[in-house]
């Protein structure tokens, strides 16, 4: 996904509405690159639970800004697809997964 090619990357994304007239917040691209490469960073170490706890609201942040334009994208495909399966069960999972907390352990 490049920036000029979606207008969720235009420069007055933060003006946007959604269909309901909330506001939806910009993509920031860099930023959420910064959250994943520290996510990535975490996994040879033993983190802090809170820093765990911190990465984990940054990342469902990310996943709860991009998910609404990843299904707009997939409901505009024709539905029986193998393309709208597939990023349908994809979009499904991460939903699921994004819901389940970090655990005990």
């Amino acid at each position: 996904m490049s920036s000029d090619s979606h207008p969720a990357h235009a420069e007055d994304s933060s003006d946007a509405a959604t269909a309901d007239g909330s506001a939806e917040a910009p993509v920031d691209e860099d930023t959420i690159r910064s959250t994943l490469v520290r996510a990535q960073d975490l996994r040879d170490t033993s983190p802090r639970t809170g820093e765990l706890a911190e990465l984990d609201g940054l990342l469902r942040g990310h996943i709860a800004i991009l998910l609404p334009e990843a299904q707009a994208a997939t409901d505009k495909l024709w539905r029986g697809s193998m393309e709208w399966s597939r990023r349908t069960g994809r979009l499904s999972e991460i939903r699921f997964r994004s819901e389940q907390g970090l655990g005990a352990g």
